[in-house]
């Protein structure tokens, strides 16, 4: 069961997760014991302090890097519902039904990706997403060049600005940020060069995303510089 396999293996001391109790549960229903908290919304209408809002919005990108780089899987539905802000300062993570496994090749890549897009390789860029099996052979350099400037260049500039922000203010300051990232995904998803989107790259950007829009949602500010980039 996903619920107990989180609750054994994420060694995160903020996050509380929910324990199974089989004697109440089936094969379709899972009954777990209550965490204390509030869902996103109703604690939002506490007027937490902005202090509260980063305490939060960072354990649920630890949670995230943590998942991903440390134990190759991702709670991968980003949904406000599945949280719950407890008045201690831990968070309640439960719904696991929508749980991905990362292959070990794809968590290395990743950090590869966006490190390459830090440093504005475009060799590195393409190299990474031929790995993925995202980009069409054949093309000249030239194509490949024009590929990355027009398409790629614009998204990686896009991806890798928290990243370059080390703090990086997700509130109403900078909402064209969330606006932007939407519009560069739907031009990326049109590009007849992508072969074919990788599956497990749909699942890593659909929850850092998700994240993302929780983190403006929530007006927070996120320290995004790990170790896992380098």
């Amino acid at each position: 069961d996903n619920t107990e396999w989180f609750r054994s293996q994420l060694q995160l001391d903020p996050i509380r997760i929910p324990e199974v109790c089989r004697d109440y549960s089936s094969k379709r229903i899972i009954t777990t014991t209550r965490l204390a908290g509030e869902h996103m919304e109703q604690w939002l209408r506490s007027n937490p302090s902005q202090a509260q809002r980063n305490h939060f919005a960072q354990i649920l990108y630890d949670l995230f890097v943590n998942s991903f780089y440390g134990l190759n899987v991702l709670h991968a539905d980003p949904n406000p519902g599945n949280y719950l802000f407890a008045e201690d300062g831990t968070l309640g993570l439960i719904d696991f039904g929508c749980v991905r496994h990362f292959s070990a090749d794809f968590v290395a890549l990743m950090p590869q990706l966006l490190n390459a897009y830090l440093q504005q390789d475009a060799s590195a860029v393409l190299n990474c997403y031929k790995k993925l099996g995202m980009v069409v052979e054949g093309l000249d350099s030239g194509q490949q060049q024009e590929f990355y400037e027009t398409l790629l260049k614009p998204f990686g500039d896009w991806l890798t600005k928290p990243f370059k922000a080390g703090r990086f203010d997700f509130s109403k300051r900078d909402s064209a940020y969330i606006k932007e990232g939407l519009e560069l995904f739907g031009k990326l998803s049109q590009i007849k060069k992508i072969d074919s989107i990788a599956n497990e790259f749909i699942y890593f950007d659909r929850t850092l995303f998700g994240l993302y829009q929780i983190f403006e949602r929530m007006q927070a500010e996120v320290a995004m510089e790990h170790q896992w980039l380098i």
